[in-house]
């Protein structure tokens, strides 16, 4: 008699046992209002991407075609397109940004409109895309895109001025695609901090800007986790943290970590911010001690009580180093974050009470460590979106040719 399945277990029902293996590379994902599932992902023969859209159970989408649209850009652009932040606007046509990498040194923003069925829409910007090449440098990469309450859509921009001199700005572009010249200078804003790396970008409900990631420093060295919350007009917000900013130092409670940063996090209704991120004694790429870490801030920056007092939780995932991909703030309040162990690489996914106390419900103890068939594959999740019922989906990499990607269901 086959045992009963259990939350956080994959969902058999979604796929073929769970998981959906694909060819696509370096994919973006959004969930539609009926729970459709759209897939934006590389074009390989061409510059453009490939849009693949699958049903509810994860079954490939026959009205949309089962390989999938193909858009090609009616521009002479050479390069690759990648990184890609799919967002709706209010029409329900889609809005697509992503970064053009030409060559080593030279990067653009690109950001596309799409109608519902796939094609691209040669009404927004030019001739259906905008190209976003920040005025004072050369290499530009989108960090993240979010769609605003009025359709205007609002990048985080990272600019390369030189190999040692890297800024981080804002962009926003009116509905159509054209730069809004009433924000910043030209649809620019130059009002984040220097020494700041903002990876994770969301918004609140009254079109306010919040950015999390690290604030680093030279001597001595080190990363500070910080997040920053800006207005509608691109400037930080007095009301947050300290003008804007709040930084989240640890290190003197935890000396032996020197290297900490927000990877990610959630804005919930009432305004509260849940993060979650690494702490490490090495810079990134060094491998080193490293540890799991949540917390969660008022809507002013400061720390919230009612989450473990006010104090840090460490992942409970015991004798296991992992770092983040994704995480989300469910229905209920409860938290799941998605990464991977060090190491030959398998996937991780823990789930906080409200409280931040471990939730002994799902999985063991809270966590569920999971590993490939193959032994040549690795397991990184790189997205965490939950559907209407509470299901997870996962998207991750899993490096095993042809299908170097999986989407899976994790019960709830």
């Amino acid at each position: 008699m086959s045992q009963a399945l259990r939350s956080g277990d994959f969902d058999l029902t979604f796929g073929q046992g769970g998981h959906v293996e694909t060819t696509l590379v370096t994919p973006g994902m959004m969930l539609l209002p009926d729970q459709k599932i759209l897939i934006f992902s590389t074009l390989q023969d061409g510059v453009g991407m490939k849009v693949t859209r699958l049903l509810a159970n994860g079954r490939p989408d026959p009205a949309f075609g089962e390989n999938g649209v193909d858009v090609r850009l009616p521009h002479p652009f050479i390069g690759r397109m990648a990184s890609f932040v799919p967002m709706r606007q209010s029409d329900n046509k889609i809005v697509v940004a992503s970064t053009l990498t030409i060559s080593s040194d030279i990067s653009w923003g690109l950001v596309l409109r799409l109608h519902p069925d796939g094609r691209l829409d040669d009404t927004f910007g030019n001739a259906g895309v905008t190209v976003v090449d920040v005025p004072k440098g050369l290499g530009d990469s989108i960090r993240g895109a979010m769609m605003l309450p009025d359709d205007k859509i609002a990048l985080v921009m990272e600019c390369v001025i030189a190999p040692n001199n890297v800024i981080e700005v804002l962009v926003r572009l009116a509905a159509d695609g054209t730069f809004d010249y009433t924000f910043g200078e030209g649809g620019f804003a130059y009002t984040i901090a220097d020494g700041a790396n903002f990876p994770r970008s969301s918004l609140l409900p009254d079109g306010k800007i919040v950015l999390a990631g690290s604030a680093s420093y030279p001597d001595p060295v080190k990363l500070q986790a910080v997040v920053a919350q800006f207005l509608p007009d691109g400037q930080p917000d007095p009301s947050f943290g300290s003008e804007g900013y709040a930084y989240l130092d640890y290190q003197e409670a935890f000396p032996d970590f020197s290297f900490w940063q927000a990877a990610a996090f959630a804005v919930q209704p009432d305004g509260r911010i849940m993060l979650v991120g690494t702490c490490s004694d090495l810079p990134a790429g060094q491998f080193g001690d490293s540890l799991t870490w949540y917390t969660r801030l008022l809507p002013d920056g400061t720390s919230d009580a009612s989450f473990n007092g006010g104090e840090l939780v460490f992942s409970r995932a015991e004798g296991v180093e992992w770092f983040l991909g994704s995480m989300v703030v469910a229905g209920d309040g409860k938290v799941v974050a998605a990464g991977y162990t060090t190491g030959k690489s398998k996937a991780v996914l823990e789930r906080l009470e409200p409280n931040g106390a471990a939730d002994p419900t799902f999985g063991d103890g809270g966590v569920v460590i999971a590993e490939l068939p193959s032994p040549d594959g690795i397991w990184v999740p790189s997205t965490l979106l939950a559907q209407a019922d509470g299901k997870l989906l996962m998207l991750a990499h899993t490096f095993i040719y042809p299908t170097p990607m999986r989407l899976s269901r994790v019960l709830t």
